[in-house]
């Protein structure tokens, strides 16, 4: 029985606003801004060392060129049952209604969705999403906490906006 799967990476092609320039933002400030990437390319950071690494679209894994260390770039849903264990992906991380991960800590790039149980601390660069039914326990740090009525909240520390 597998604990949790590995959900595909979306394949839009139209390019995404990583949010480099403010949309009236001086000339001057327009040349500190990281060059367009190539096509067939993305820009992923590093859940180990915090540096961002560019890399091919079709890259489900990859190795940080700056720490060495192994990086996972697939979004990952927790379906049913429980997991153990660090859970960090530069994707996505889903935990589903009938889903239940007790981990140390959760690290994704893109977001954290919660609508079963999660008790960990987690660190994201997307938004947290609690659903109703969903059941919280541990930190957070993310830039956004979007809370649906209904989910049950234990923390100790939240750290909610930018870094």
């Amino acid at each position: 029985m597998r604990l949790f799967t590995r959900a595909p990476q979306p394949t839009s092609t139209a390019p995404q606003d990583r949010g480099d320039t403010a949309p009236n933002a001086a000339p001057d400030a327009a040349q500190d801004a990281a060059p367009p990437l190539p096509p067939g390319m993305r820009l992923v950071r590093c859940y180990h060392c915090r540096r961002d690494v560019t890399l091919a679209k079709a890259a489900r894994t990859a190795t940080c060129p700056a720490c060495y260390k192994p990086l996972v770039l697939d979004d990952l849903s927790i379906r049913e049952g429980g997991v153990s264990g660090k859970l960090a992906t530069c994707g996505k991380i889903t935990v589903e209604k009938k889903g239940r991960a007790v981990t140390r800590t959760v690290e994704a790039g893109r977001g954290v969705e919660v609508q079963g149980s999660l008790d960990a601390k987690v660190s994201s660069a997307g938004p947290v999403v609690l659903g109703s039914k969903a059941t919280l326990k541990g930190e957070v740090e993310a830039p956004s906490l979007i809370v649906k009525a209904g989910c049950r909240i234990d923390g100790a520390f939240f750290r909610i906006g930018p870094k």
